[in-house]
């Protein structure tokens, strides 16, 4: 497998998964409740069929979306993801992943999930800790992006972070351009 640079978030706890390589995706699946993001799955190209991820996190039916790209002529270009933490005593091993939204060449995708604001229920006024984390991830050229990996903890993703593939050569960029 070709060589990619691996970004996310510095410490992960929980399950690890991984779909290093799977960077034709055709649709995201995403199940979410009020405070967090519940599963997540992907459907992709692999050697012309499509072929679906594992199912990572626990299906919540009450709030679910799908994301359907156009491909062949539609691909990601980019992935935002906001973090909370609502426990400061464990403010990396209690991270929940909040939202997260997608984008492509043609359109945006989300958030999905819902952020707390300072007079939800149960969400006081943010400490330091406990202010949302956020990272955004671009990928300039279709061939960029290299797949999703992230963790899975107590039944809810945890955290969700991208492979980039890096430029080898100039005639990559003069094919993207063409």
């Amino acid at each position: 497998m070709e060589e990619m640079v691996k970004l996310g978030p510095n410490q992960v706890y929980g399950r690890i998964w991984s779909e290093k390589g799977k960077s034709k995706i055709v649709q995201i699946l995403i199940s979410y409740e009020e405070h967090a993001i519940k599963s997540i799955q992907f459907i992709y190209v692999l050697n012309g069929n499509l072929c679906h991820s594992e199912l990572y996190g626990e299906r919540h039916i009450s709030s679910f979306s799908t994301v359907t790209f156009d491909y062949p002529s539609e691909f990601l270009t980019s992935v935002s993801v906001e973090y909370y933490c609502p426990n400061s005593m464990y403010p990396d091993k209690d991270l929940k992943l909040l939202t997260i939204a997608f984008g492509t060449n043609k359109r945006d995708f989300g958030p999905f999930g819902k952020k707390p604001d300072r007079h939800t229920k149960g969400f006081p006024v943010f400490t330091p800790v406990q202010r949302p984390r956020k990272f955004r991830y671009e990928f300039e050229h279709k061939s960029c992006f290299g797949g999703f990996h992230g963790t899975v903890l107590n039944g809810y993703v945890h955290s969700v972070g991208v492979y980039i593939k890096p430029v080898k050569s100039l005639s990559e960029l003069k094919t993207e351009e063409g």
